[in-house]
């Protein structure tokens, strides 16, 4: 039989654990490492943007979490896929991001979508200021 503060501790517990369930962080988010985006590691931090990117790698159509879509990256002779957070206009995405076109000279979304879906990258001009800042090795 249960008694009054066992039956009291379970309800904390679970409590406990739908709170920090709920409190994942979703795509586009800020971050400082992995931990931040999930602690079930489906997410990962992108510490190459901004402030950092919650996202996931290598995604497929249609695999993103519903706030996102899957883009695929051009990197020279090279691509890589991952879900960013989907937009129409500048005011969906964080302080130093803007709402991209759908399809543009450095990615696309290969997510069946409505053509004036886009989705949150870094402004062009912190990319410029970071390129400026950057110090190369050789």
């Amino acid at each position: 039989m249960m008694t009054a503060v066992s039956k009291n501790l379970s309800i904390a517990a679970c409590l406990v654990f739908m709170a920090l369930a709920a409190c994942s962080a979703n795509i586009g988010d800020s971050c400082n490492d992995n931990v931040d985006c999930s602690a079930d590691g489906d997410r990962i931090c992108d510490l190459s943007q901004p402030g950092g990117y919650c996202t996931v790698p290598d995604c497929q159509p249609g695999s993103c979490p519903a706030e996102a879509v899957c883009v695929q990256f051009w990197e020279g002779a090279h691509t890589r896929t991952w879900c960013m957070l989907e937009c129409s206009s500048d005011g969906a995405c964080r302080g130093d991001y803007y709402c991209a076109p759908g399809f543009n000279e450095v990615g696309g979304i290969i997510d069946d979508v409505d053509e004036d879906t886009g989705y949150c990258v870094e402004s062009p001009a912190e990319a410029e200021d970071a390129g400026e800042d950057e110090e190369v090795e050789e």
